[in-house]
């Protein structure tokens, strides 16, 4: 019997898929800049913590029945930009593991609700691309 355990690690209520992304379309970026997690002073963070996130990431993903099917596990590299206002202003893959599994990553992260402490540079809030894995795993029993 196959048992699936989600292991979530560092970063990122649900909504439609076009809720989400309607969502994210209208967080706008009070600037054009977008720093990079490496050039600010702090890095952007959730407000609840990141077991929030990894508890609304695990109850959220649907591991896609053809991953399933075929035992498709691994890690997932997740690029994402928080705005200066705490918010997720884009999503995408960085490194993926498998098209279907990559596109409910992202699915996923856009439909749970995170609310961010943003980056900061010169004591000042910045939009930040921030990374993060998601590795999925398959426990068989």
């Amino acid at each position: 019997m196959k048992v699936l355990s989600l292991l979530l690690f560092l970063f990122p209520i649900s909504a439609t898929d076009s809720q989400a992304d309607t969502i994210i379309k209208t967080c706008h970026l009070v600037t054009d800049t977008v720093y990079s997690d490496k050039d600010v002073d702090k890095k952007p963070e959730p407000v609840k913590g990141m077991n929030d996130v990894y508890r609304q990431v695990a109850k959220t993903f649907r591991y896609p029945a053809e991953a399933l099917k075929y035992g498709v596990q691994g890690k997932v590299l997740i690029y994402m930009t928080i705005s200066s206002e705490g918010k997720l202003a884009d999503v995408s893959i960085k490194q993926g593991l498998n098209p279907a599994i990559d596109e409910e990553v992202i699915r996923t992260l856009k439909v749970i609700k995170v609310d961010w402490l943003p980056g900061m540079k010169n004591n000042q809030k910045v939009n930040t691309k921030i990374t993060f894995p998601i590795s999925l795993n398959l426990d068989h029993e």
